[in-house]
């Protein structure tokens, strides 16, 4: 399964992941996070606004890929969940 997800501006983060993990569900690993300010509660972080969200959902088998792509392209890649298939966001 393959997704991708551009909210645009002024959406928060917990509303990018809930969405490109519908109707799924997911366990999201909030410390998975890579931050630029260390000291944001998990709270902060799942409600920040930022200029843009993007988030995008990729089998298991192809991390290694995307990691590649993402060091070639210098960009960072978090992985920060995994989907369950039980409907809820966690």
């Amino acid at each position: 399964m393959y997704e991708t997800y551009d909210e645009g501006c002024c959406i928060d983060v917990g509303n990018v992941l809930k969405e490109i993990c519908y109707p799924a569900g997911a366990v999201i690993k909030v410390s998975a996070f890579e931050l630029g300010d260390p000291t944001l509660s998990v709270l902060e972080l799942w409600g920040a606004e930022y200029q843009e969200s993007n988030a995008l959902l990729v089998h298991v088998d192809d991390r290694s890929l995307l990691k590649q792509i993402a060091a070639r392209e210098k960009c960072s890649v978090s992985f920060v969940g995994l989907i369950t298939n039980d409907g809820k966001v966690q």
